[in-house]
């Protein structure tokens, strides 16, 4: 993982996380995604496309880009409530059969503490 500036606004930041395909055909996807912290908009993020190999894996990076402003209005937000809630939305792309067919898929996750 590797973290940068640009001025004091955005934060980037790069991650290298490992995909991995189980089943025997090829697999591509590729997505884009925001990024909420108690509520508030903090960033947004992309994963270029990625292929792995049937029964393989790979290891990708994925960016993230968080606005810092607005990152510290929802580390306020979390202190004042005692609580948090990260939420990343997006859109998963891929390609079906051998590659022949785009399909889209959007995805939502929420992870609430405590």
């Amino acid at each position: 993982m590797s973290i940068g500036t640009d001025g004091v606004k955005t934060i980037e930041i790069t991650m290298t996380l490992n995909f991995t395909n189980p089943s025997n055909v090829p697999t591509q996807l590729s997505s884009d995604f925001q990024i909420c912290l108690s509520k508030v908009y903090i960033g947004d993020g992309h994963l270029p496309d990625v292929r792995v190999p049937p029964r393989g894996s790979k290891l990708e990076q994925v960016y993230l880009h968080i606005d810092s402003q607005q990152l510290v209005l929802s580390i306020i937000s979390m202190l004042l409530q005692g609580e948090f809630e990260l939420a990343v939305e997006g859109v998963l792309h891929t390609r079906l059969l051998f590659g022949l067919i785009p399909a889209s898929r959007q995805f939502s996750v929420v992870y609430r503490y405590p």
